[in-house]
């Protein structure tokens, strides 16, 4: 049991680091060309209202899994890694759908 909570760990970390460079990447993007993106409430949900919500939105995001990432380094147990890297995830799925 304690390997495969190793491995989602591991797997989930992955996934993090992947999402991590690709909202640093939406970030700059942002920053470098704001005239590109497209604000109001008939875009795509409750980011695209303003670009308050969407650089707030991309920052708590970015700390969610900088916090996922380099948690890991400070807590011991496998399981309450696995537990806070679920939440997190989950936090961040259901901010992107609504």
């Amino acid at each position: 049991m304690n390997n495969r909570i190793i491995m989602i760990n591991k797997f989930i970390l992955i996934l993090f680091i992947f999402v991590l460079f690709f909202y640093c990447y939406e970030f700059i993007d942002f920053i470098l060309k704001p005239e590109q993106y497209r604000f109001g409430s008939e875009v795509d949900g409750w980011r695209y209202f303003s670009k308050l919500h969407y650089i707030g939105s991309l920052i708590v995001e970015l700390l969610l899994l900088l916090l996922g990432v380099l948690g890991g380094f400070f807590i011991k147990k496998q399981n309450q890694i696995l537990a806070g890297r679920i939440i997190i995830l989950f936090i961040i799925i259901v901010s992107n759908i609504v």
